[in-house]
């Protein structure tokens, strides 16, 4: 479910303010995983807010750091959608139909992985694994699909990249660990 948000000034500062109390979700707490996950929502819009406020029975707060950590993953979210709407490499319809059924296609491989980045980051990053694993042992004789299957792993070598340098970041800004 969506979370009910709103884009507010507050003097010189932009919030995004979530009206929690009648959400049955989750827990008006970022650290629940329904209330992360709409907010990410909603911060898709593509507008940065200066704070983010989960208004419930108490209000919590949100700035800093916890911000960016919604940009970047957001970032990579509309990243991996990108990747998702890539067509085939080829302009023969014949190849293009049956790139569309193919498991390893760019469109196949990133197009549910968007939605799950904020929902479910274990669940992500095994699917997402479980994939790369599978382009990196296939091969095709064929130049279309080897050319189509070669963009696959560059693609997911971005992204990959992208999301550990994503987790690097949280586990630097918040738990003080530098890696």
């Amino acid at each position: 479910m969506a979370c009910k948000c709103e884009m507010r000034h507050e003097g010189a500062e932009l919030r995004l303010t979530a009206d929690c109390r009648g959400c049955k979700e989750g827990k008006a707490d970022l650290e629940d995983q329904a209330c992360f996950s709409g907010i990410l929502v909603a911060w898709s819009s593509g507008i940065s807010p200066d704070s983010i406020v989960l208004s419930g029975i108490v209000e919590t707060q949100y700035s800093g750091k916890a911000l960016e950590v919604f940009s970047r993953m957001s970032v990579l979210r509309v990243e991996i959608d990108r990747l998702a709407r890539r067509g085939p490499p080829t302009q023969d319809r014949e190849l293009a139909k049956r790139c569309a059924k193919c498991n390893l296609a760019p469109t196949t491989v990133f197009s549910d992985l968007g939605p799950r980045l904020g929902k479910d980051m274990i669940g992500f990053y095994k699917e997402y694994r479980d994939r790369a694993v599978r382009a990196s042992d296939a091969q095709f004789n064929d130049k279309v699909c080897s050319e189509c299957l070669d963009r696959t792993k560059d693609d997911m070598g971005f992204v990959v990249d992208r999301f550990e340098e994503f987790l690097r970041f949280v586990i630097k800004e918040g738990f003080k660990i530098v890696l």
